[in-house]
């Protein structure tokens, strides 16, 4: 089955693949490059596989009172956009962001992984944050959403050998889910010192994010919602154990060369593999 990279679920008939090809072709050609100047506000985009911590750390920083960040995934790099139209409407985002006194703007729609020349083409001075996740707990988190493992582990792959090839370059810097979580405070202090704003007490920002309401558009959004107005635990392995025994066996076996690559050891998948037996 034809594999279309930028979409959540990759996996698309011949028939829409070649739409999808022929629309993509057409933009490009009708596309043109109008980079923007960076006077007040600047961007910051977090990209990655999906469910490897993207909406957690988006929310978590847009706690802070200099920094906006946009709920909605807006796809607005795609292929399917042109690239003036987004450069336009980054434009306007970051007059607006700055008019009421924001410094920092986040937008998060995790298959910009596969557009990160795009963003910096229009904004070189865009900073990108990437976000990647053992390939146990992301797959699982995925299968709870997806249902069908091969399709869960290709989009692991596909993403992430993006988010490799962009981190490799130097144009993003990634973060790992479990450094997140098991050692918050001193993560998010360097993010918030890398996005170009002043650290603020991880204690107060989980206060604000137990007290706010917020109010989702769909059924996916309700979870993520809930998700993220817990507070932030070390909870690496837990979305393991939506999988088999035998299901782990596959993920190690066919991703094992990507997750080394990203930082993750023989023997912390084999530990992690043990744990929910």
């Amino acid at each position: 089955m034809p594999i279309y990279k930028q979409a959540v679920n990759h996996n698309v008939t011949l028939g829409r693949w070649l739409k999808f090809q022929m629309r993509d072709a057409l933009v490009k050609l009708l596309t043109r490059d109008k980079e923007i100047k960076i006077n007040r506000a600047h961007p910051v985009f977090i990209v990655g596989c999906g469910h490897s911590g993207t909406t957690l750390l988006a929310d978590r920083l847009g706690l802070h009172p200099h920094v906006h960040t946009i709920r909605q995934e807006t796809n607005i790099f795609l292929p399917s956009r042109l690239r003036s139209a987004a450069s336009d409407w980054l434009s306007h985002s970051l007059d607006l962001v700055s008019d009421i006194g924001k410094h920092v703007l986040i937008e998060k729609t995790p298959k910009h992984v596969h557009a990160i020349e795009d963003i910096l083409r229009v904004c070189p001075q865009a900073v990108i944050l990437g976000l990647s996740r053992n390939p146990l707990d992301n797959i699982g988190s995925l299968k709870r959403r997806f249902g069908a493992i091969d399709l869960c582990i290709d989009r692991w792959m596909i993403d992430n050998c993006a988010l490799l090839d962009a981190t490799e370059k130097g144009q993003v810097e990634t973060i790992k889910y479990e450094s997140l979580v098991s050692n918050y405070n001193y993560v998010i202090a360097s993010v918030f010192d890398k996005i170009g704003v002043e650290p603020l007490d991880a204690d107060w920002i989980e206060e604000r994010a137990k007290k706010r309401e917020l109010v989702p558009k769909n059924e996916n959004q309700k979870i993520r919602y809930a998700e993220v107005s817990r507070q932030i635990e070390n909870k690496i392995g837990f979305s393991a154990s939506y999988l088999t025994n035998e299901e782990k066996d596959v993920i190690l076996e066919r991703t094992h060369s990507v997750s080394e690559r990203l930082g993750y050891s023989k023997d912390f998948l084999n530990d992690l593999k043990g744990k929910n037996r």
